[in-house]
């Protein structure tokens, strides 16, 4: 007769006080990031006064205002705890599994967009989403994660100071995936800048984009623009669920440098100037795009349905062409020349396969702070992408960037 021996517990898992002050500094400073992220986005809202467009602007958008504040009360809840069991564990779903849910997780995408394209039936509508819903959290931390780990090989991490084999890094990456809010974009019809940029419900109905945009226009001096971002710089930053993968891991790394930037005077200073706003998006733009294709590279397994990207040689061409005359009619005094021109260079861009629901100076106003895009006539992406080609590294060029606070800085940085 065989003796059995009796069963001895599994040791518990011991913390150890390096991970115990790291969540308590973790639970402290996301709060002091999240707050951070309120305020920054709150400047917003408190934009230099404008006579004539803030009392306009704020009866526009009654009720139909996004509320950073309440997103960030949610999230302290929904994620913040989340991911400081995360930490209490040391566990992360990764390898072929997780590839595997990443990739379902797009397919669904592209599953509910052909069944909503072909009228499926709601029951059929509400499965995919049920689905899609109950492996989001998992796909949100492995995404995190892989964003977090190729900052960490581009040179983003650094070590804590009192203890040096722990490497930091800072922000950590937290993201929901969800729809972000509208932004109501407002520029006067005489010029391109913005005047005035309101966070909007996600989910306000296009009639009542229209009558908002109508609204703010109605005196003849402001060109206005509702329209859809892919994502937001809260904390955890707000990525749109209904991206590509490659848009998604883009957008994440994108906004992680805004809430890292935060912490330094390029990003602390994004609202004191046109240039520093557009300097703060360029370089996240290409952050974003080193990132995305890094990613790419070190998860090659990672290949969701979806339609080819679209060649859009053409298109921004046009674009880029369609700025620099519309500058050009605006500065002779041409304002519904240019306007003209704009409507006319939208039904063109619709035949190129780029559908834009309005072409205006908000349009403009809107994309073109990102410098290293078709939309804008700024020099500071040229100024940038040059300052990139110098530095060793992506990490190295950030070290260089954040500390700008003025278009100044960065002309002296380029001419050596």
């Amino acid at each position: 007769m065989t003796t059995q021996r009796p069963t001895r517990p599994a040791p518990r898992r011991r913390i150890g006080l390096p991970a115990l002050v790291l969540c308590a500094l973790a639970v402290g400073a996301l709060a002091v990031v999240g707050l951070g992220a309120v305020s920054m986005h709150a400047r917003v809202s408190a934009q230099a006064p404008t006579p004539g467009l803030d009392d306009v602007t704020d009866d526009a958008v009654a009720g139909h205002r996004f509320s950073l504040l309440d997103f960030e009360f949610g999230a302290v809840f929904s994620h913040w705890l989340g991911d400081l069991g995360a930490v209490l564990s040391g566990r992360h779903e990764d390898g072929p599994a997780a590839d595997a849910l990443v990739q379902r997780y797009f397919d669904l995408r592209a599953d509910l967009a052909e069944a909503r394209a072909a009228g499926r039936s709601d029951a059929v509508i509400a499965r995919l989403e049920a689905e899609r819903a109950a492996i989001e959290n998992r796909v949100e931390r492995i995404l995190e994660h892989r964003v977090g780990e190729e900052l960490r090989r581009s040179g983003f991490a650094r070590p804590l100071p009192l203890f040096g084999d722990q490497a930091l890094l800072w922000p950590p990456v937290d993201v929901e995936l969800t729809r972000p809010p509208r932004v109501l974009t407002v520029s006067p019809r005489d010029e391109i800048r913005i005047a005035r940029s309101v966070l909007l419900d996600p989910e306000l109905p296009l009639p009542e984009m229209m009558r908002v945009e109508a609204a703010v226009e109605a005196d003849g001096r402001w060109s206005a623009l509702v329209q859809g971002i892919g994502g937001l710089g809260s904390y955890p930053a707000i990525v749109h669920d209904a991206r590509s993968y490659a848009a998604t891991v883009n957008t994440i790394a994108h906004e992680w440098t805004h809430n890292y930037l935060f912490f330094y005077p390029l990003g602390f200073h994004f609202f004191d100037s046109r240039e520093l706003r557009t300097m703060n998006e360029t370089v996240a733009n290409m952050v974003g795009d080193e990132i995305a294709e890094a990613l790419q590279r070190a998860h090659p397994a990672v290949q969701p349905r979806g339609s080819p990207a679209a060649d859009r040689t053409e298109s921004d061409a046009a674009l880029a062409q369609l700025r620099l005359d519309v500058d050009t009619l605006l500065a002779a005094g041409r304002i519904e020349d240019a306007e003209a021109l704009m409507e006319a260079a939208r039904l063109q861009l619709a035949e190129l396969g780029r559908n834009f629901r309005r072409i205006n100076q908000a349009f403009f106003a809107a994309r073109g702070v990102y410098a290293d895009t078709a939309a804008s006539s700024s020099p500071i992406g040229a100024l940038l992408l040059a300052l990139r080609g110098e530095a060793d590294s992506l990490a190295a060029f950030i070290a260089i960037v954040r500390e700008f606070d003025s278009l100044a800085e960065l002309e002296a940085a380029v001419r050596g």
